[in-house]
């Protein structure tokens, strides 16, 4: 059987990362990749991907944004973690 590699793990960090970062700047976009992470939390089985490139048990995202990036990191096109993001970290908010 081909190797399948298992994503949930980075994608829901790629998807957290990308939360922390769009906040640091105030940037509505931590909303849209705070969906994207409870989206792949949610998932309960796991999201593999075949050397053939075909993946199963992606969520469905209606934000084509945030699809779009985490496929490129599933085709190894994109960082888990960008050079940008290295620095990124959970914000403390005060409500």
């Amino acid at each position: 059987t081909a190797m399948a590699k298992i994503w949930n793990a980075d994608l829901a960090h790629a998807a957290e990362v990308r939360v922390w970062y769009h906040q640091s700047k105030g940037s509505s976009k931590e909303f849209m990749w705070r969906k994207a992470h409870e989206a792949i939390l949610a998932v309960e089985k796991e999201i593999r991907q075949y050397s053939s490139g075909r993946v199963v048990n992606m969520p469905k995202l209606k934000e084509r944004t945030t699809l779009l990036e985490l496929e490129a990191i599933l085709r190894g096109e994109k960082p888990i973690v960008p050079p940008e993001m290295q620095e990124a970290e959970p914000v403390e908010r005060d409500y």
